[in-house]
């Protein structure tokens, strides 16, 4: 998978919309969007065009941001959208490196759950 088909699913599935929702939009059937969003079916610039205008994204974005900048512009954007006086600080930190010490925190939380406790007993 190329990285504007991953765009595309990650922004539909964040918009929520489904692929027979993209697919009726597009007048295609869903087995022929799920080509397209898995490139087993060639795309042309102007269902490209199609279908950023359907995801309410821009299509210079769609083409030319890496996946982790997209997604976090598409975040950011949806949130000025909904509260648009909203003033938001973003963190300088890196997310992708927050996410990944998070997921080790969980493991670890995991492993210690799971571990024999000593003196306890069970009724």
């Amino acid at each position: 998978m190329d990285q504007i088909s991953i765009k595309i699913r990650r922004l539909r599935e964040f918009r929520n919309y489904s692929q027979d929702y993209l697919a009726e939009s597009l007048n295609v059937s869903q087995q022929t969007y799920s080509r397209l969003e898995r490139q087993a079916s060639k795309m042309t610039l102007q269902r490209l065009q199609k279908i950023a205008e359907i995801l309410e994204c821009d299509l210079t974005k769609l083409l030319l941001l890496p996946v982790s900048t997209f997604e976090e512009e598409i975040c950011y954007e949806s949130v000025d959208k909904a509260r648009p006086m909203a003033k938001i600080q973003v963190p300088n930190i890196n997310l992708r490196d927050r996410i990944e010490s998070l997921e080790q925190d969980l493991q670890d939380l995991k492993l210690h759950l799971r571990a024999p406790r000593k003196n306890q007993s069970y009724l």
